[in-house]
Parts: structure tokens; sequence; C-alpha cells
């Protein structure tokens, strides 16, 4: 893995650190999931004193919520590259996000094991509330939407509880259901909760299907 420099110049050895951290709890969540993944095992594949994983990422929650950024960051990247989603259709670049981001997930079983036990033992919100919390208030500014802060905090809430709850029962109870199918459920829980006209997001939801079809994401990697 090549070092990174600084604005001087230098190699940033902390930053290397980090990657090759993350790299090698990627490769052990994908081979035995979360579960049966512990930080010891992690450093038992790389040649980095364990001590340092607490300055890098202080716990184990803390890397999966960097796991989960970083992925969607990256699907995000290439929406941005691909298309030229106006500020004003926010709506409609997160649907395309949500679709790559679930595809890539929920068709790979190790992908999919790994999504499951992270949902099962915490509360998605707690992962992806640095990503939730924006993509809900682009709602907000499209579809001019009025509620107040608490009103939208505790919808978001809702609306994660609502995610995790039906993801449970999709793992546990395998509800045959294709991931446009999902999606599509998934993601209009807060537009209705916000009373957004459904016809609207309906047309939404059919057009990013169409535009995700259209890309080529084979390079982006939940995991490995």
């Amino acid at each position: 893995m090549k070092n990174k420099e600084d604005a001087n110049g230098s190699v940033n050895t902390n930053y290397n650190t980090k990657e090759v951290i993350m790299a090698a709890a990627k490769l052990q969540f994908f081979e035995e999931g979360y579960f049966k993944t512990t930080i010891a095992n992690i450093f038992k594949e790389i040649n980095i004193p364990m001590g340092v994983f607490t300055y890098h990422y202080k716990t184990k929650d803390n890397l999966i919520s960097e796991i989960f950024t970083q992925y969607y960051s990256e699907i995000s990247k290439l929406i941005e590259r691909s298309f030229t989603v106006p500020p004003s259709q926010s709506f409609l670049k997160h649907m395309l996000i949500s679709r790559i981001f679930y595809r890539i997930i929920l068709e790979n079983e190790k992908n999919a094991r790994f999504y499951y036990e992270v949902i099962h033992d915490k509360s998605s919100y707690r992962f992806f509330k640095n990503v939730v919390i924006p993509k809900h208030r682009g709602l907000l500014k499209e579809f001019n939407v009025l509620v107040t802060e608490e009103e939208f905090q505790s919808i978001v809430v809702m609306g994660s509880g609502a995610r995790r709850e039906f993801f449970l029962s999709y793992f546990e109870n395998n509800i045959k259901m294709s991931v446009n199918q999902v999606v599509n459920l998934l993601e209009s829980i807060v537009p209705r909760m916000l009373k957004i006209d459904q016809n609207l997001i309906d047309s939404i939801l059919l057009k990013s299907i169409d535009l995700a079809d259209s890309l080529d994401y084979s390079e982006i990697k939940f995991l490995v």
C-alpha cells in the first residue's frame, strides 16, 4: 500500500496506518462476519501494534461507522461524476445512492451477513446518522416541507427504526423481495411521514431505477 504525503511532501504514516487497519478490518468482517471479528483478530493480520487502534478509531463501533461513511461517499462521488443532478433534485441523487448501496450489500452473501449482524447488534441510526440527517434535510428543502426541528428529528429516528426492524425481518424470515422493491419501500417511509405527494415520490423512484441500471459501479466495494 502506498504511503500518503502531506502538504509539505512528507510521508503521512498516520494516514497509512489507518488505511492498513481499515483494509484488514474489512477483510476480517467479510470473511468472519461482525460477531466473530475482534480487534485482536484484525491485528493478527498486520504488523502494527494493537495499541494504535484506539488512536485512530477509539471503538469497534467507530470503525464500523467509518466503513459505512466511506462506502456511501464512494457511491456519492460516482453519481456526481456520472450525472449532473442539480441541488433541487437531492432526493433523486439520494435514491441513486441508495439503490447502489443496497444492491452491493444485499446481492453478496458475505456483505449481507455483515450488514445483518451489525444492525442486529446495534441501532442502525448510530452508524448512519451523519448521512441520514443531511439526506432528509434535503427533502425539507426540495419539497418545501415545514416541520419543527423536534418533529424532524423524531421522524428521522422513527424512519431509521422502521428500516432496522424491516431488515431484521427480511433476513430472519427470508422475505422474498427484489432489491429494487426493498429500496422503494424503505425510501418512501420518511417522505410519507413528511406528507410529501406520493405520486411525485413514486415517479422519482422509477426514474432512479433506470439511471442506476445505466451505471457501472463494479469498482465500488463495500468490504472487499
